[in-house]
């Protein structure tokens, strides 16, 4: 075996450990808080104008004020998964103010080179607000889904 054969015989051993490191630590699941009271799924379906609304953010904060808000995207069915702390799959039983957002760049803006782009919201913006939003879900055990209906501005 020549000294160049070598080389890439352990430069393929190497790649394929790499490989199988990065498999075996995507595989590992993040460990929860061990005060974190156990998840329950949960779903939600944002429904604007009797369709579903993609691409918006979706916040369930605790009516208790407690740590453990959940939040989610809606797909282009309008459905959010809602993980726990952004990263734990569920909610934990109890009742929810449900805040959804979602903005776009507005398009009736005029450039001006000091300034960002402005976005402006596609929904009501009291919904985007846990004061002010009529939304609420109750978390229960086993599987949940909600179906919250939002308006236009």
């Amino acid at each position: 075996m020549t000294f160049f054969q070598n080389i890439q015989n352990r430069f393929g051993i190497l790649i394929v450990v790499v490989i199988f490191v990065f498999l075996f630590v995507g595989c590992v699941k993040d460990k929860a808080p061990s005060d974190m009271p156990s998840l329950q799924p949960c779903t939600i379906i944002v429904i604007m104008d009797g369709k579903p609304l993609a691409n918006a953010s979706v916040h369930c904060q605790p009516n208790d004020n407690g740590k453990w808000y959940g939040s989610g995207i809606t797909d282009n069915n309008g459905v959010a998964k809602i993980l726990t702390l952004s990263r734990y799959s569920g909610l934990t039983t109890g009742d929810y103010v449900v805040s959804v957002i979602k903005k776009i760049p507005d398009p009736n803006w005029t450039p001006k080179p000091e300034e960002g782009h402005p976005n402006i919201s596609v929904i009501d913006e009291k919904f985007g607000d846990e004061t002010t939003s009529p939304l609420k879900c109750t978390v229960t055990t086993g599987k949940n889904q909600f179906q919250l209906e939002v308006t236009t501005p």
